[in-house]
This record gives C-alpha cells, structure tokens and sequence, in this order.
C-alpha cells in the first residue's frame, strides 16, 4: 500500500542509489526481497499456502476443484479439451484498517484482470486441467470429458511491503502446485454412464502446476530535479534513470510507472501490465520487459525446485512411517 514520504527522505532514497548503488534496504537494483512460502495451511481446501514477501507482504490463498463433466464430438479438437480457472481477491479489513475503501476495491479487481490475462494466456496449464474422456456406447461419435474448474480464493493479510502483485502469484502458484487433485473413473449405467471421483488417498496426485505463470514487476525511477516555481526538489515526469525490480513501499512512492510481467518458466510472456503516467521509451520498456521475464521464469524455475524437495521429503516420511 502507499507510503507517504517526505521531501529530504526522497532526497535521501534517490542519493543513496545514485552515489552507492544501493536501495532502503541494502538490495542492487535487480534484485528482489526473499520469499518466504508455506503450503497445505488450510486443511478444508484442496490446496493452500501462505507467502511473506519481506517482512510486511503476507497472502494467503485456499483452492477449491469442481468437476466438470460435458459432451464432445469425437473430432473435437484439443482446445475445446480444457479446464478453467477463476480467482478472487480481498484485503482483509480486520487485517489492517488501510485494507478499506474504494482504492482498495479498484486494486482487488486489477489484481483478478492480471491473474486472469496471465491464466487465460496459458494454454498448456489450462490443457493440464483437462482429466480423461470416454466414447460413449450408446452415440460413438460423442465423447464424455471431464475437466477441472479450479476457484482461488486470495486473502491479503499484509501489503505494507509495497509490490503485492508478485506476492499474490507466488502465493497462488504455491497453492496449485500443491494442490490434491482425486482420480477420476468411468462407472455405467442405464443413462449411458458419467465420471466419478476416487479421493482415497493412496488414488490422489498433485495438480500439475510446472506450467503456472509468476510475475516480476520492476519501477522506473526518474531522477529528482527543482523546481524553480516552489523551490522545492521533487520527481517530475523526465525519462526515468533507474529501472529497480521488486520495488518495496518507499520506492513506490518515487517512482514515475510501474512494469509488472508474467510469464513461465519457459519465458513464454502471458501478460503485461504497465501503469504510472511516467513516459517511457519503447526500447527501455522493452529491456525492462525483458528483464521481468527472465526473473519470472527463475523464480518458476526455484519454486518447482522447492516443491519437488517438499514432496520428495514427505514421501519420504510417510515411508518412514509405515510399521515394519
């Protein structure tokens, strides 16, 4: 959320980078805060998980699965083979007495128009939603699929870090790689026969996730310069000096416009969001852009890392655990 600063901590914010190189809080230019992440938070959903960004940036995200079940023509191509995703976010009120108001609503919506261009521009993830299909008996040229329609239901408990865009697609990437999805099988019956759910354990696997988009999201810093009507120095809309990645509150406060990117590990671009009234030249967006996608694949990219090392030990415990 923003901060409000001063006319000498502007000063101060913008000389410490110029002179050393350095940011409020010690960090390069192009390097982002740490990520804290913990999943299966929720035990009533199918998947969760929590994600601290900082000290101050904390989201909380539940996932819920539905099965779909419709007909096909047995031509029908691939695309029409495919689940959905739907997502909602809120600031938590009781959280925070900033999180209330209307620039807070406008941020919940900008926030689900980003998760949903990044999602609906990912065909595999969305192709991985898809769970098996059957030739009916009655009608061979119609085919029953089933797909998942997957709901993420996002909880800001924290956005004072500034950059709550990045903390929320950790959070919901996190969730739905650890998210536990039920087999599905074929049963008959008189009406031709329809899919059921098997969610005993031991039949249950986790959604495939690896295809999931994350965000990284940078500031275009313009440089401070007087004005000589007030006498005062302040930040004017001049081409910007600086492009920082993950910028925290403070430097939200300098910045001219922001540039957030979401892509997967592969660097496939799925969406991109440029605000702030900051003119930017095409080629500067285009190497910041460039710049985001390449920190947003690598953070898929430690993220698949992590959550394959979670799932290895856990079966590894479970194993453990079995008597004999």
């Amino acid at each position: 959320m923003p901060t409000e600063l001063s006319r000498t901590e502007k000063k101060s914010l913008i000389w410490l980078f110029k002179e050393h190189g350095l940011r409020v809080d010690g960090r390069s230019a192009l390097r982002s805060r740490s990520v804290s992440v913990a999943v299966d938070v929720l035990p009533s959903t199918a998947g969760s998980s929590r994600v601290f960004v900082g000290r101050t940036n904390d989201v909380l995200v539940g996932i819920n699965l539905e099965l779909r079940q419709y007909n096909l023509p047995a031509h029908a191509e691939d695309d029409a083979k495919r689940g959905s995703i739907a997502f909602s976010v809120e600031f938590c009120g009781v959280a925070s007495p900033e999180f209330q108001g209307r620039s807070t609503e406008v941020l919940e919506a900008e926030l689900v128009s980003f998760l949903d261009t990044a999602y609906a521009a990912s065909p595999e993830f969305l192709a991985d939603l898809f769970c098996r299909e059957q030739r009916l008996a009655s009608d061979p040229g119609t085919l029953r699929v089933c797909c998942w329609d997957v709901y993420v239901d996002v909880l800001v408990l924290g956005a004072s870090g500034g950059n709550i865009l990045d903390a929320v697609t950790y959070a919901v990437r996190a969730a739905l790689a650890t998210t536990v999805v039920p087999s599905v099988y074929w049963q008959d019956s008189e009406s031709g026969g329809s899919w059921e759910l098997d969610d005993r354990a031991e039949y249950c696997a986790l959604l495939n996730a690896s295809n999931a988009p994350l965000s990284a999201s940078g500031a275009f810093i313009p440089p401070l310069v007087r004005d000589s009507r007030t006498e005062h120095d302040q930040v004017t809309l001049v081409a910007p000096r600086w492009f920082i990645i993950d910028p925290c509150a403070e430097e939200e406060t300098l910045a001219g416009c922001f540039l957030s990117v979401a892509s997967d590990s592969a660097q496939h671009l799925r969406a991109i969001w440029k605000r702030g009234s900051l003119p930017v030249e095409p080629d500067v967006v285009l190497d910041a852009a460039q710049q985001c996608i390449r920190d947003s694949a690598y953070a898929c990219q430690e993220m698949d890392h992590f959550i394959s090392e979670l799932v290895a030990t856990e079966e590894s415990e479970s194993v453990d655990d079995v008597p004999g």
